[in-house]
């Protein structure tokens, strides 16, 4: 199945050593993907996907992300409207999620289905254990990653923050999302092996 888009492909995913972490921000509008230390994400994209016919051949293609209104001369996108793989900022859906995740792999360059990159994603703050479980096992079992860390992003946000000077130890990370909004009380300790932790 052909993926549409107009976000070109990245060309220089091999030059990365496989240790380079992969950082996916995996939003309910948003998908953002990239690696560990650039200061912006190199895809991003709307975090849908739509699966309309062609209107003479019925062939069915996959379109992640927004679609180009000058498809709907050759496709009937009616039938097949706009799907997120979320249910309020929450993933449930985890096969369109591996339509979002094969493009966004595509769109950083990677040429095989094997992911042989840490990965480091976002979740949602309080994200129930069993979607964690099984975005888990897509990543680890569809595509072979070796790794994989969660995250919250605005927990992320507040430690960049502090340690530019910005943030203090404790504080509160506020996120207003597409579909919902949190705060979250932040407390970073420095323990004794000079790691730092996080509690909420």
């Amino acid at each position: 199945m052909p993926f549409i888009s107009k976000i070109e492909r990245q060309s220089d995913y091999g030059s990365f050593n496989s240790s380079h972490p992969i950082v996916i921000d995996n939003g309910a509008s948003y998908f953002r993907i990239g690696w560990a230390g650039e200061n912006e994400p190199r895809v991003i994209f709307r975090n849908i996907v739509q699966r309309p016919r062609h209107k003479t051949t019925g062939e069915t293609v996959t379109v992640v992300g927004d679609h180009n209104p000058a498809l709907l001369k050759y496709f009937d996108c009616t039938r097949s409207g706009p799907r997120s793989a979320f249910e309020s900022n929450v993933v449930y859906q985890f096969e369109i999620m591996e339509y979002i995740l094969d493009f966004g792999f595509d769109r950083l360059g990677a040429d095989q289905s094997q992911i042989d990159h840490p990965i480091l994603i976002t979740e949602c703050a309080c994200n129930p254990v069993q979607s964690r479980g099984k975005m888990a096992e897509l990543l680890f079992e569809s595509y072979g990653v070796p790794s994989v860390a969660f995250g919250v992003d605005a927990a992320f946000s507040y430690k960049y923050n502090q340690q530019l000077g910005i943030c203090n130890d404790t504080g509160l990370a506020i996120t207003s999302g597409f579909t919902t909004s949190h705060v979250i009380p932040v407390c970073f300790r420095v323990l004794s092996c000079g790691c730092s932790e996080l509690t909420w």
